[in-house]
């Protein structure tokens, strides 16, 4: 995997992490907080910007610790993630026009698919940090989507 694709991997991905966070913060009835901390590919560059302004950090492609077994796991974690997310979406959109009964038992099932995708979600950001040389978990944070799963 080249740089450019590697970051923007990590990219789309974090911003799945955001969705499912702002998904988690709806089932629990809460207004989805706006993240502290932005990241994304810019001109084939990785920069993290805080949304108060601030000083941005960037990420510049040949700069990345990608050894290709590190490029594989990204790979195949972005692709679970993209496909967990999609089974949240259907559960959460059904949700929205389901009997009492049926919407506590969609959330069940939301719930049993949050776990194994929070576990997604943290090793994603693991290889990250480790690919990136930057520690993302101030960024982004999954305390309040997943607690201690």
């Amino acid at each position: 995997m080249d740089p450019a694709t590697a970051l923007t991997l990590i990219s789309q991905t974090l911003g799945l992490l955001d969705t499912f966070r702002n998904t988690v913060y709806r089932w629990k009835g809460e207004t989805p907080k706006e993240p502290s901390v932005t990241a994304g590919v810019e001109r084939g560059k990785f920069v993290i910007r805080a949304s108060e302004g601030g000083r941005a950090q960037v990420i510049n492609g040949p700069e990345l610790d990608l050894s290709p077994i590190d490029a594989d796991r990204l790979q195949t974690l972005h692709d679970k993630l993209v496909l967990q997310m999609r089974m949240i979406n259907e559960l959460d959109r059904k949700s929205v026009l389901a009997s009492a009964d049926e919407e506590a038992r969609l959330k069940l099932v939301m719930e049993e698919k949050r776990k194994p995708l929070c576990a997604d979600f943290r090793e994603f950001r693991m290889i990250s940090e480790k690919v990136l040389k930057v520690p993302l978990s101030d960024h982004y944070a999954l305390n309040h989507a997943c607690g201690e799963c």
